[in-house]
């Protein structure tokens, strides 16, 4: 009985440490399958890939891999990026002194941290003047409001604005990537051990570099415009209504304008026959020598008919 009993315990032990060690293997076993699906073991760095390509996934830069490690989502940066907006103005206001008004706007441009861009100013009667300024953004309106108070009539306003977000995000996102691809190709560089594999990538890298720079310049020049608003200006006076004229049916100042008329008409008259005669001098002693000789042969043709 005794032993029975021994055995007993004996095969209960031998049971409890079987069922303790297939609950540890699961456990083990869960976790190895909570793994990364790419299969790569942990603290294994990525293989280097070719230039050109920045994520083994396709991935757009500035993305980050989902739970599942399957698909790209883009990252909270991208989606709270502020919009782009290029704002243009154009104001044609009707001004009591264009000149001073024409100094006003270059103050108000300067007050509110702007600048005048280009300006022409015409002193012809009537003057007129355009200024085109570009002020911030944040102060548009203020400037709008103060451009206004310095019209006695506000002909015409018109605006327009250019959503270029989206044209902003690529520009941003293939200079990531060319940087990206800059980076491999140094590192490429630096790894060469032949002089044309070495031209070959510097080749390549100068192309990237450019690209880099005109990337850069319209991601600058995106920015610059959308911080900036502009606004054109056209500065002019009251038109000139003509008066009608009116008729005159006064006889004096009738007689007036005929004596006027008449020695108008003298003046031209002397003034052309002067001209004529001045034109014509070369033909007085023409005109001499055949009167002397019609009358030589008068004479003689009377002396005849005498005799």
């Amino acid at each position: 009985m005794i032993r029975r009993a021994a055995l007993t315990i004996v095969i209960g032990l031998a049971i409890g440490i079987a069922l303790a060690a297939v609950a540890c293997g699961s456990g083990q076993e869960s976790n190895v399958g909570s793994a990364p699906a790419s299969g790569k073991a942990i603290g294994q760095p990525n293989a280097i890939e070719a230039p050109g390509s920045v994520t083994g996934s396709g991935a757009v830069p500035g993305s980050v891999p989902d739970s599942s490690g399957d698909s790209a989502v883009a990252a909270p940066a991208a989606l709270s990026l502020d919009r782009k907006i290029i704002e243009n103005t154009s104001l044609d206001l009707q001004v009591d002194d264009v000149p001073q008004a024409f100094a006003r706007v270059k103050a108000i441009a300067d007050g509110a941290g702007g600048f005048v861009l280009n300006s022409s100013r015409s002193t012809q009667d009537p003057p007129q003047a355009d200024v085109t300024i570009r002020v911030p953004a944040a102060a548009s309106e203020s400037v709008l409001e103060q451009l206004r108070g310095l019209a006695t009539k506000v002909e015409t306003e018109t605006s327009n604005a250019q959503d270029v977000t989206e044209e902003y995000t690529d520009v941003q996102a293939r200079l990531r990537n060319s940087r990206a691809v800059e980076t491999q190709y140094l590192d490429l560089l630096n790894k060469a051990q032949t002089i044309p594999d070495m031209l070959s990538i510097q080749d390549r890298l100068t192309q990237v570099r450019l690209e880099i720079e005109q990337l850069q310049g319209r991601a600058n020049a995106i920015d610059t415009l959308s911080s900036l608003a502009t606004i054109s200006v056209h500065l002019h006076t009251e038109p000139v209504v003509a008066q009608p004229q009116k008729n005159d049916l006064d006889p004096l100042a009738a007689a007036g304008h005929g004596w006027e008329a008449s020695l108008t008409f003298l003046r031209g008259a002397a003034v052309v026959t002067l001209a004529t005669a001045a034109f014509l001098w070369w033909s007085v002693p023409l005109l001499v020598v055949a009167g002397l000789v019609s009358l030589f042969f008068v004479r003689r043709a009377r002396g005849s008919a005498s005799q």
